[in-house]
């Protein structure tokens, strides 16, 4: 039995210094019926150079390379998606990593699965810019596999585009990447999958996600990029974020992006909104008195209710 091809869809902007080794270790791939997809989303480095002499070396014709104007992930994602000729789609950043084993493991996972198993994910090790490493999704995100719409994953993205596997044909019937959104696109694609098809999990860590420093999570002038895509993922969720009991925790969240960029009033109308919707809520009933405090004192307080 011939097997099936796997997209593997990479996009890039100014980190040219990367790609070698991480272009190297997906050509290390146990799994090799595979085509990588390298977006390059209007770098301004040398990344074209650093590319086509990858390709000239390699001499792999597995590896393409597409280069448009910057627009932003969800663009260039969908760019490679729209080049695609794989029966599965893979997505891997130019600072993150996958096991060896990655493909051949998430193949192996999604082909002996029911065709209403849309897609499937790996466990992976998140490393802080301190060092540390946190095993990702944690214990507590239930369920982790099958339905798993109405669970944690309604709560908090802990599958990002480097740890799922899709199904194209899943693709052609949800639709591709969100482009309305700049942040937390990967969470909404899988909301909008779980919500139509079972999910399969590999409850094996087999990715490494870096927090790097220049990263957009870790970029405070991206942070309303974050808020209004929690915003649209209220829109356009918000009712069954509800009926799950998930609202408060959006708003929770939301609440802290806002104090952060400087918006206590915004903030305090979220919470207001939380609390008629969860009136005995000890948290948002803490975050809304604290926010009379001031951001700084806000921001200690919550520091210290965390245990940080």
């Amino acid at each position: 039995m011939n097997e099936p091809l796997v997209s593997i869809i990479f996009p890039t902007w100014n980190r040219a210094h990367m790609l070698k080794t991480a272009i190297a270790k997906i050509l290390l791939q146990s799994y090799k019926n595979f085509e990588l997809i390298i977006v390059d989303d209007g770098s301004t480095d040398n990344t074209e150079e650093v590319v086509k002499s990858i390709i000239a070396e390699k001499k792999d014709p597995r590896i393409n390379y597409i280069r448009m104007e910057h627009q932003g992930g969800a663009f260039a994602r969908n760019k490679a998606l729209r080049q695609a000729h794989g029966e599965f789609i893979a997505s891997q950043d130019d600072d993150d990593e996958w096991d060896p084993q990655y493909i051949e493991a998430q193949v192996k996972k999604l082909s002996s699965s029911p065709i209403e198993y849309g897609m499937s994910y790996v466990a992976y090790w998140r490393v802080l810019a301190n060092g540390k490493k946190i095993l990702m999704p944690p214990k507590s995100a239930l369920p982790r596999e099958g339905n798993i719409y109405g669970g944690d994953i309604m709560r908090k993205n802990y599958c990002p585009f480097q740890a799922g596997m899709i199904r194209r044909s899943v693709l052609d019937d949800v639709g591709l990447v969100c482009e309305k959104i700049n942040s937390l696109y990967d969470w909404e694609m899988w909301l909008r999958i779980a919500k139509k098809y079972k999910i399969a999990h590999i409850d094996k860590p087999l990715f490494v996600l870096n927090d790097t420093p220049n990263s957009n999570s870790n970029n405070p002038k991206t942070i309303w990029w974050r808020i209004d895509a929690r915003k649209y993922i209220i829109r356009e969720y918000g009712n069954d974020i509800k009926k799950f009991g998930y609202f408060h925790a959006h708003i929770s969240t939301l609440t802290d992006l806002l104090i952060q960029a400087g918006d206590i009033k915004q903030a305090r109308r979220y919470l207001r909104e939380g609390i008629f919707a969860k009136p005995f809520s000890i948290t948002l009933w803490l975050k809304l008195l604290t926010s009379f405090l001031g951001a700084i004192s806000y921001k200690k307080i919550q520091s210290i209710y965390r245990g940080e």
